[in-house]
């Protein structure tokens, strides 16, 4: 420790140092400023992109709460979807239940990622937990329909997770990229 503080005293006071000892001093402190800056640059940059990574208003986070319950809220529930502060359940284990949680936020970002965690689960029949689930980034917003609980002609984009036993596959995730056409 002494010698640290005589170190930071010989270079903070600019006190002239000679010989292999003050080279190797000086190629210390210059590697340490370094990896210093480095770390601070990295640390910056971490938490730049965090910031900019994560949108509160998109975002669903837990706990859960005042989704759709107020008029402050940045989401819409619609059909029978319930929140809870654990969980957003989109239908309950009933035939023919469509629900959605819909963002009234308007989404302008040019560059995104989208990250999701769900569960498809039921004690119904086996493999038949309803037709799936959809996640739609459109220009329109809470329009009930038949293609996983959104109107057929939209504008945006609609990415599908296909639940129903068809006979020619499984499961099934598809995007579909439309300008107010009809899904195919």
């Amino acid at each position: 420790m002494a010698a640290s503080l005589n170190r930071m005293n010989q270079i903070t006071s600019l006190q002239p140092q000679t010989g292999p000892s003050a080279m190797e001093s000086l190629r210390k402190c210059t590697f340490l400023l370094i990896v210093v800056s480095l770390l601070c640059r990295l640390s910056l940059a971490d938490d730049f992109e965090l910031e900019e990574f994560l949108k509160r208003e998109y975002s669903l986070i837990k706990p859960y709460r005042g989704l759709g319950f107020s008029s402050s809220s940045q989401w819409d529930l619609m059909g029978t979807a319930v929140v809870t502060p654990d969980y957003i359940r989109l239908t309950p284990d009933s035939q023919s239940r469509q629900g959605a949680v819909w963002s009234r936020v308007p989404f302008y970002l040019r560059d995104w990622e989208l990250k999701v965690h769900f569960k498809i689960h039921g004690q119904g029949k086996k493999n038949f937990n309803g037709d799936g689930l959809a996640i739609w980034l459109t220009k329109e917003r809470m329009q009930n329909g038949p293609v996983f609980g959104n109107i057929n002609k939209f504008t945006g984009l609609g990415i599908f997770v296909d639940t129903y036993p068809n006979a020619e596959k499984q499961h099934d995730v598809s995007p579909a990229h439309q300008d107010n056409r009809a899904s195919s």
